[in-house]
């Protein structure tokens, strides 16, 4: 959350002119619903399931910009570390996660205060690490295009 997956996503995606995908444009798209929606009425279980049913429906060669909780669920960490994808793991410091998601509409930050959207942060993290090829901390896209280079 607030990691850059969607602004990157489509630089990556233009960049290497592939096809650029959003898990959460995509479930707002499957179940007719905005994120928010689907949080007031089915709670995170149900985004959740249409989650998985978007990642199983995807295809390969595309650049997807997953939402940050995809690696709670085992499946979906299977799906990443599966040989042929190729997972870009966003981390910027807590702190400019926090800036950029301070002021969010996000069902998560309305609903967890500061403190506990950190401890969120830090569970995930190993899970990330787990499913990830290439860490990025940083702003430079060259960089990160060069890393990526026949990788995608």
């Amino acid at each position: 959350m607030g990691s850059g997956k969607s602004f990157l996503g489509r630089k990556i995606a233009q960049h290497f002119d592939l096809l650029f995908a959003d898990t959460d444009d995509l479930i707002e798209k499957v179940s007719g619903l905005s994120i928010n929606e689907i949080f007031m009425h089915g709670g995170e279980s149900y985004f959740r399931k249409v989650e998985r049913i978007v990642v199983n429906d995807l295809y390969k060669e595309k650049v997807i910009a997953t939402g940050a909780g995809i690696v709670e669920n085992p499946q979906n960490r299977d799906w990443l570390k599966e040989d042929n994808n190729y997972v870009i793991w966003l981390n910027p410091s807590w702190d400019i996660i926090w800036e950029r998601i301070s002021d969010s509409e996000r069902p998560k930050v309305r609903s967890l205060d500061k403190d506990e959207l950190y401890d969120l942060w830090r569970k995930r993290y190993p899970l990330y690490k787990e499913c990830m090829d290439l860490e990025y901390r940083n702003n430079d896209d060259a960089e990160l295009f060069k890393k990526i280079e026949g990788k995608i």
